[in-house]
Formats: C-alpha cells, structure tokens, sequence
C-alpha cells in the first residue's frame, strides 16, 4: 500500500473510520479479485478518495458486501465496498496504473536491481494494460497518466545523460494533471461537490 491521504485517526468519529476502512478494503480486494493476490500491493490510499467521493455523490454506486477474515483487520468480517462499485473499479484502475508507473520508475532508477529489472518491468506493463481496461469501465482514459510517467522517465533520463549523477527535472509534471474532467461515468450526471454526509 501506498499514499499519503489517511482519515484523522484522532478526531475521526467511528462511523467515518468503518466508512473508509469499508472502501479501503474493497479497493484492496477489488484488485484481488480482478487480478490476482499480487496485485493487492498495488492498494493507493491517495486514489481510494475516488472510490470515497463517488459514494458521497451518488450512494446507489457502492453496494456492500461482507467480507472473510483478514489478517490486516485482525481475522475479523467486516463489511466492505463490493468490487461491482464503478468508484472500486474506477480507483482499482488507477491505482494499477500508477503502481506500474512507480514500477517503471524503480526500474530506471536502477533500484530493482538487474535480476529483477526484466519481471518488474513485465509486471509493470501487465498492470498498466489491466488497469487501462478496468478504468475504462467506467469511462475513465488512463493513457494521460500513464503518458505523464513516460515524459518525467523520458525526463530524467535527458538530464542524467547531460549531467551524470544528477536527474534535476525541468518542472513538475504531477499526475494530478492528467485527470480530465468530468472524471467519466463513474460520477456522471451527480452534483459536483461532494457531499460529507454521504459517508456517514
């Protein structure tokens, strides 16, 4: 799992921790179920928001189900967002994405190490494609972000030859850039802010 967004485990009222952990756990095993246990490592804190905001919007897009034991919640059920939610799917896209792109940067970056380099950037290729199709379901096109990735390796590669040691890039080219706008049929047709009760 990766990220930065959490809920304020300090001032969070309990049905707004049960709220996210439900969507947190149905990311996790949406990716599960679409594209095998591996794939649960890809789990992004900051693109579950999608999955949060798209319930707030519009309710009836997150069905629940009940799910087994896991080890992270300590081997108990618990009631989480079903994997036919468009905003799981939505956020399970991007965050294949996005994980294929932190792969893809590793790998360039020398990081992965050579024995490993080939089946990382095989997985990397894989979970891009994957997550293409599943964002795609709801009406999402990936190829922005996943452009946005290829143009900051393409990057730091022009720097690194120019300067050895040294990958200063030009200017920031943060992913948050390639959302378009409206977002797709995940949240069409629902008013544009969301609304915080809808998590409650």
């Amino acid at each position: 799992m990766f990220g930065i967004i959490r809920p304020c485990g300090e001032h969070g009222c309990p049905s707004l921790r049960e709220a996210w952990r439900a969507h947190l756990c149905g990311l996790c095993l949406t990716l599960r179920d679409g594209h095998g246990q591996g794939a649960r490592l890809a789990t992004n804190y900051d693109t579950l928001i999608i999955s949060v905001l798209t319930e707030a919007q519009l309710p009836s897009s997150a069905p629940r189900r009940t799910a087994g034991p896991c080890a992270l919640r300590g081997f108990r059920r618990a009631e989480v967002v079903d994997a036919r939610a468009s905003g799981a799917r939505f956020a399970a896209g991007v965050s294949l994405v996005l994980a294929a792109g932190k792969i893809r940067d590793h790998v360039a970056d020398g990081d992965a190490g050579r024995a490993t380099a080939g089946a990382r950037s095989r997985l990397a290729v894989r979970w891009e494609k994957a997550g293409a199709r599943l964002a795609a379901e709801t009406g999402f096109d990936t190829t922005p972000l996943a452009a946005t990735v290829t143009r900051q390796l393409a990057l730091e590669r022009a720097f690194a030859a120019r300067d050895r040691g040294t990958a200063v890039l030009e200017r920031p080219t943060p992913a948050v850039t390639a959302m378009p706008e409206p977002a797709g049929d995940a949240v069409a047709g629902v008013p544009e802010a969301a609304v915080a009760g809808g998590l409650e």
